[in-house]
């Protein structure tokens, strides 16, 4: 089974909606961290998602609610009250002991748990292997051991950032296609259940995004021969001074074209890559940077269903 680790921005939450169907029907469970209180939306994305596949964060580490236990606490109440079956998921690491778990099991005493190590605790990892209301491990790629790993016994899922982040998007030229994953084709033969990762957006968090951008880029995943999930970047033309946004956005938009019309297949299961097409043949380059965030994504949850209902994991 994929996870996609999102914290809820409003392109997440829209991508989430678009795609709702297939991240169903390939049974994708969606992570989520909430970075703001915006309940009814998350609440209208969950509505639409398979409640067992939808795991609400309720100790966030970055965002507006990180330091806000009281709004954090009634926004999971509120979500809670519309969809009892909600699964909660919980950060860990060296920091929590086991009386901070119990306190949050405690609180929401109906929910199913989900622990996500983000770094390994220091108590007797059997005391949560005993709690039937904790269901599943999720493990940071490189934050745990491998033999830290082994001690739990419930299921297991690896969660990884595959996107290798550039801090200017000028810097996307060098390696404009990358390798992403190939987890998916490996996690069950190194005893996982699932995997996940953070899409195309990666494990980097801005309350902002960025400002004053230079060049523009636009991150697509495809499967290659082998099925190994490799990443183009599309960029608007190289430059190192200011240019007009809108020259800017005709640039990216006509270098998305290009890669589409060099894999046209892509027009046959992507409904991102034929709305980007759209967009292009009717010219429509005033379009917000967000709506291009919310394609990139759309796109990724729709080749990680064609991938799932091909057999490929």
């Amino acid at each position: 089974m994929y996870y996609c680790f999102l914290r809820g921005k409003q392109f997440e939450l829209l991508s989430i909606q678009k795609s709702a169907d297939k991240i169903n029907e390939s049974n994708i469970s969606i992570i989520l961290e909430p970075v703001k209180n915006s309940f009814s939306e998350i609440q209208k994305t969950l509505s639409k998602i398979n409640p067992n596949n939808f795991i609400f964060i309720i100790n966030p580490k970055v965002g507006d609610l990180k330091n806000d236990l009281k709004q954090l606490i009634q926004l999971t109440k509120n979500l809670i009250e519309s969809n009892s079956s909600l699964i909660l998921g919980l950060n860990v690491d060296h920091s929590f002991n086991f009386s901070h778990i119990q306190n949050w099991l405690d609180m929401f005493s109906q929910s199913k748990f989900v622990l996500i190590h983000s770094g390994e605790i220091e108590f007797d990892t059997k005391l949560i292997n005993q709690k039937e209301k904790i269901i599943k491990n999720i493990f940071f790629k490189k934050k745990v051991r491998d033999h830290y790993i082994k001690q739990f016994s419930k299921d297991k899922i690896l969660l990884e950032d595959n996107f290798k982040r550039s801090k200017r998007n000028y810097d996307y030229q060098k390696n404009p296609i990358e390798f992403f994953s190939d987890t998916h084709l490996t996690y069950k033969s190194n005893g996982y259940q699932g995997f996940g990762n953070f899409s195309t957006i990666g494990n980097h968090f801005s309350q902002n995004g960025g400002r004053g951008a230079i060049n523009l880029a636009f991150h697509l995943t495809f499967n290659h021969t082998d099925n190994d999930i490799f990443i183009k970047h599309c960029l608007s033309k190289p430059r190192e001074e200011k240019e007009d946004i809108g020259m800017l956005k005709e640039e990216l938009l006509e270098d998305i074209h290009s890669v589409i019309q060099n894999n046209i297949e892509l027009l046959t299961w992507s409904s991102a890559c034929q709305e980007l097409e759209d967009m292009y043949q009717k010219k429509k380059f005033s379009y917000h940077l967000g709506a291009l965030k919310r394609l990139s994504l759309q796109h990724h949850f729709e080749l990680m269903h064609l991938l799932k209902i091909n057999g490929v994991y």
